[in-house]
């Protein structure tokens, strides 16, 4: 019925507990609602959780409004040593701190992943570094740096939302989506 509370349980029964992402590929969940012309719009998605992943929304709500936003990583020379996750309230939206999403040989590499993150959330990028030199200058290890953009366009430097690169073994952000300026 309209307006009741509904509730999407995903379930992962694998050993490792990875989700819909990472160890073996990259899947996810997606709802949308539908409108009575038949047009749908994303309510919530999902990918990363360990083993379960609980979301509570409202049925044939109007769906809020949502914001693409995109994580790019210039990985350093020891891309292998960076593990980081997102979150948006208190929901993780990537969790890629297995290890498992870069290989030793990936110096140097761009990383992005983009999402769909509604309007209004808080959000925390957390960036680690095993080694413990962040991702920027030390002993001559490449010029890294992690950004957030407003949108899919990276090279847009007006829509970067937060940015970093020296930092020790990690480095936490917080920061609010609220739409981008024109």
């Amino acid at each position: 019925d309209a307006g009741s509370m509904c509730q999407l349980v995903v379930t992962d029964n694998s050993h490792d507990g990875d989700g819909l992402c990472c160890n073996f590929g990259i899947g996810y969940y997606q709802v949308y609602y539908m409108d009575e012309d038949y047009k749908s719009s994303l309510v919530l998605q999902g990918a990363a959780f360990r083993f379960k992943a609980i979301t509570d929304f409202k049925a044939a709500s109007p769906p809020p409004t949502h914001v693409i936003i995109t994580v790019a990583i210039q990985m350093d020379l020891f891309a292998d040593e960076i593990y980081w996750n997102l979150q948006c309230n208190d929901a993780y939206l990537a969790d890629f701190t297995d290890g498992t999403y870069i290989e030793k040989d990936d110096s140097f590499v761009l990383f992005t992943r983009t999402y769909s993150v509604q309007q209004g959330s808080q959000c925390r990028l957390k960036i680690m570094d095993s080694y413990g030199d962040g991702l920027c200058c030390s002993e001559g290890a490449g010029v890294g740096n992690y950004k957030v953009y407003y949108g899919p366009n990276i090279t847009d430097e007006n829509m970067v939302i937060v940015q970093g690169s020296e930092f020790g073994h990690e480095e936490e952000t917080i920061f609010a989506i609220s739409p981008p300026l024109p």
